[in-house]
């Protein structure tokens, strides 16, 4: 039974719709026809004349093109026109290939526009001296082996970015030191009119008079050995064919072979080196990728997201050294909360069949991408892990700068310059293989790391990185290091 109180207050309530509703509807009617009146002129329907593009002094009109979801001789509604272009924009910007691209509406007054395309292009050959660290980190080299320059390798690396103006990338890189390597690799995104299919052939060649045969507590450096002969030598070369569907979407077939050889000493201090106590490897492997790529900038992403999972076999039956399969991927979100704060959320997995041979181990650490921060120095080998990363990102300050005064060349006299604050929260979890009792301090259990840091964003993307961190076990840990493709 409804009570009293409860039913003066129904009564009262209706009352005071009854008295307010046509108020009420006429506000409503008021406001949508306002919302419509204002809309209006941004909602008209506009046809694309022509696409003219203003900058491309060496690469190819299709290559920016090719970036474009709107066609000449369509209609559009204004409003999604504009919207569209944004991501376009951000398409014809993750080519790499300019420092600036802007995308703007020219309207022509007769129910027409056209679209103006203007970019600046970058530096694309780039002649490198090469000074690389042998040791994982910097820390590893630093603290371990006390900044010891014996254990470093350079020498020259050449890139050609935008190679005939197509887009295409041409690597030679030749080395010596502490590790002895030649590699080549030419990647040719589009090879058929439709610009959906590419390819990149690969060759390396590495040899090493210092080596480490095996890892204890997730260091491979404390098994390190030296000699005047040589230790290993890899021989190796791939063929990868990428098929881009649509602006999105890629997909990735690789067929490689490689050959190892190692000295008699290594194969006697780890029989497991390559198994049964072999001096030789050489196996083939076949792969696929999927990709689905939609974030803002591909260097240092603030918005959208990324999807990336992968199935390898090693071993086709053609050579039987090896034999087992692996499929890892990652899915990574982020988000621009506005007012200078971004979110960003990656999730990572890996699985592994059978017992591997040492060379062939994988896990977290191998990768700077896929490790939990605050084991910067730890190799954590399973046969399957499960990686998270989380970070909150912070625009302190942003700056354009102009340094023609400095440097006479056009393509480096803009100097974009961005610094930005992080905190961040990894865990990972890494399942090691039966049996495998070398290394399991960190395997088998859930592992994290949190801390703060400064990213540095500068020309090209290059994005500078310094972290301090501190993990599971209270160890802090300093590492910096540059993130750039050159």
């Amino acid at each position: 039974m409804r009570s009293k109180c409860t039913g003066h207050y129904l009564s009262g309530c209706l009352s005071k719709v009854k008295k307010y509703s046509f108020l009420l509807i006429f506000s409503l009617y008021w406001f949508s026809s306002f919302s419509q009146e204002v809309g209006s002129d941004s909602s008209r329907i506009v046809q694309i004349r022509d696409v003219h593009i203003v900058g491309n002094k060496k690469t190819k009109e299709k290559i920016i093109t090719r970036e474009l979801s709107v066609e000449v001789g369509k209609r559009y509604p204004l409003t999604l026109l504009t919207d569209t272009l944004v991501f376009d924009r951000n398409r014809i910007y993750n080519t790499n290939l300019f420092n600036e691209v802007e995308i703007t509406v020219q309207e022509l007054g007769d129910g027409t526009v056209d679209l103006l395309i203007t970019v600046d292009e970058r530096w694309y050959v780039y002649p490198f001296p090469k000074f690389k660290l042998s040791d994982k980190n910097f820390n590893v080299w630093w603290k371990t082996y006390d900044h010891d320059f014996n254990r470093v390798n350079y020498g020259i690396k050449v890139t050609h970015f935008n190679f005939r103006g197509r887009n295409e990338k041409i690597n030679f890189s030749f080395q010596s030191g502490f590790e002895q390597r030649f590699l080549f690799n030419y990647r040719m995104p589009y090879i058929d009119k439709k610009q959906q299919h590419g390819l990149k052939p690969e060759f390396i060649l590495t040899t090493n008079n210092e080596l480490p045969y095996g890892t204890v507590d997730h260091r491979r450096n404390l098994t390190s050995i030296k000699s005047d002969d040589q230790l290993r030598k890899i021989v190796g070369g791939s063929l990868l064919h990428t098929f881009r569907k649509n602006f999105y979407d890629y997909h990735f077939l690789s067929l490689g072979m490689v050959s190892t050889h190692i000295a008699d000493t290594i194969a006697i201090m780890n029989p497991n080196y390559f198994g049964n106590g072999r001096t030789r490897q050489k196996f083939f492997s076949l792969g696929y990728g999927y990709q689905n790529d939609q974030r803002d900038n591909v260097n240092y992403p603030l918005a959208g997201f990324n999807f990336f999972i992968s199935l390898n076999k090693t071993g086709l039956g053609i050579v039987d050294d090896v034999d087992y399969w692996t499929i890892k991927g990652t899915g990574t979100k982020y988000w621009d909360l506005e007012n200078g704060f971004y979110l960003g959320n990656s999730i990572s997995g890996y699985v592994s069949s059978g017992n591997q041979p040492f060379f062939n181990l994988g896990g977290l650490g191998f990768d700077k991408r896929l490790e939990v921060r605050g084991y910067d120095q730890d190799l954590i080998e399973g046969k399957a892990y499960f990686l998270t990363k989380n970070s909150l990102r912070k625009l302190i300050w942003k700056h354009k700068g102009n340094i023609k005064k400095v440097i006479p060349v056009k393509q480096f006299q803009t100097f974009p310059i961005a610094l930005y604050g992080k905190l961040f929260a990894d865990g990972g979890y890494v399942k090691s293989f039966d049996g495998y009792l070398n290394n399991d301090r960190l395997t088998d259990k859930f592992i994290y790391g949190l801390g703060v840091g400064l990213d540095l964003v500068t020309i090209y993307d290059l994005v500078f990185r310094f972290e301090c961190s501190t993990n599971r076990g209270r160890k802090n840990e300093f590492s910096m290091f540059l993130q750039a493709d050159l």
